[in-house]
């Protein structure tokens, strides 16, 4: 009964369908039952469907396909399933989103499909990896210039789990893998626009500017008022009252060391074992130095310096038992 009012005309109904829905699919054998009643070739099935005939026949496909989109959503969230993604993946729906992404009308998708389409990207490193190809990059793009400012905050979302995930999945010393590509088709141009809009939310604002960050790791940000802008911010997030955003922020600005920018205002930031190896007697050296007494650094990240205010340090070792030992101590 839950999934059939999932879609319902009522606002307030399917809103509250959809929680409870989800509610009930945190506990295993929820999902189980509620798995038993999906199936995903009939979601692809729908998805597939092009919006032709009457306005009203129209109108009934795109609200079933809204309803293949909550529940794509329902059994996504909050779960960290790669195998079920996989299986999402292998059905052909994440092709279908691209697909309807790059051809349909803007006014005509709504919310649930990008929504649908963020939760395989949400928290999944690998998956995210697999699920783009560079010249898809357009399709996503086009989105930010829709009307609906929760869609937009959602590709935005997309853009940054892509972003994101291809820096973990490559090398620190390397660019993103999608600068390139993004760069062609203006794409730090169109991420700026949105930042600078007044009716989008501090999470968005956020979003896009990390997206800027991690975009340009080892690389300047060539326009200078985005530059001066985005940099900015960053560092003002590093006072963020959220421990998440604060660390968001200090590793964007770390990939944006390049910059020299970042120093203005007594600002600084360090390229870690290598600026202490260089540096024999600064403190960072001296850090390293003590922290090697435990066993061999894999590798230290230090905050940036920002005056008055206490830093600290992310330190990898390689070995467990190093890691160990400086815990109890």
């Amino acid at each position: 009964h839950l999934m059939l009012l999932l879609n319902s005309p009522d606002q307030q109904t399917g809103q509250q369908s959809r929680n409870t829905l989800n509610y009930l699919a945190q506990d295993n054998s929820n999902f189980a039952e509620i798995m038993k009643r999906i199936d995903l070739k009939s979601i692809a099935v729908e998805l597939k469907k092009t919006l032709v005939g009457s306005e009203e026949q129209k109108k009934q496909i795109l609200n079933k396909q809204e309803l293949q989109c909550y529940l794509i959503y329902v059994i996504l969230n909050g779960r960290e399933d790669e195998q079920l993604c996989k299986t999402i993946i292998n059905s052909g729906i994440v092709a279908l989103f691209l697909n309807i992404f790059e051809q349909r009308d803007l006014s005509l998708i709504t919310q649930p499909f990008t929504t649908a389409f963020r939760m395989l990207t949400q928290d999944r490193i690998e998956i995210t990896n697999q699920l783009l190809n560079q010249k898809q990059i357009p399709s996503l793009l086009r989105l930010l210039n829709h009307n609906d400012v929760e869609v937009i905050s959602d590709i935005m979302k997309i853009f940054f789990n892509f972003i994101f995930a291809s820096n973990n999945g490559s090398q620190d010393t390397t660019a993103n893998p999608y600068y390139d590509v993004l760069a062609v088709h203006n794409g730090v141009d169109k991420f700026y626009s949105i930042f600078k809009r007044t009716d989008i939310n501090k999470e968005t604002k956020d979003t896009t500017a990390f997206c800027i960050g991690f975009l340009h790791r080892r690389q300047q940000i060539a326009n200078q008022l985005i530059r001066v802008d985005i940099i900015s911010y960053l560092k003002q997030l590093t006072n963020d009252p959220n421990k998440q955003i604060c660390d968001m922020s200090n590793d964007a600005i770390f990939c944006l060391a390049l910059n020299s920018e970042i120093e203005k205002g007594g600002f600084q930031i360090f390229d870690n074992l290598e600026f202490a190896q260089q540096n024999p007697n600064h403190p960072q050296s001296e850090l390293q130095d003590f922290l090697s007494q435990f066993g061999e650094i894999k590798d230290i990240q230090y905050s940036p310096h920002i005056p008055g205010q206490a830093r600290f340090a992310e330190v990898e070792f390689k070995n467990h038992e190093a890691a160990e030992a400086i815990t109890n101590l």
